[in-house]
């Protein structure tokens, strides 16, 4: 497979990449990575590199034979932790009275339509 075409990647924004758009992968240079961000290779620990992209933001590259390393730029990048919760009442809000009772009736339908009653006590004892 020849890789010819350039390319910048969204994370690497001082890199450019070798990539083909028949192949699912792109090509970093792992010299040229080093130039432009803190590299460190803990052999002891794993076989892989990390890269600091940013204060917040560190990137682990993993050995997969080869002596090849792979990042999978589908894995989300957080640069801390991070909790996104959303309480019911909120996520009512988004919806009309109309439609949360339609969703309920078809919740019901999926469990094999007990009685209203039955249904309540489902939800109330949250089985």
């Amino acid at each position: 497979m020849t890789y010819t075409n350039k390319h910048k990647i969204n994370i690497f924004k001082e890199l450019e990449c070798y990539y083909n758009p028949d192949c699912l992968v792109n090509i970093i240079s792992l010299d040229l990575l080093q130039r432009k961000y803190h590299t460190t290779f803990d052999s002891a620990s794993k076989n892989a590199f990390t890269v600091e992209v940013s204060d917040s933001v560190t990137i682990t590259f993993e050995g997969f034979g080869s002596g090849l390393y792979l990042f999978n730029l589908n894995t989300p990048v957080t640069a801390y932790p991070i909790s996104l919760l959303n309480t019911v009442k909120e996520n009512k809000q988004f919806f009309s009275r109309r439609e949360i009772e339609g969703a309920a009736r078809e919740q019901q339908g999926q469990i094999g339509w007990p009685s209203d009653q039955e249904y309540h006590e489902i939800i109330r004892d949250n089985l």
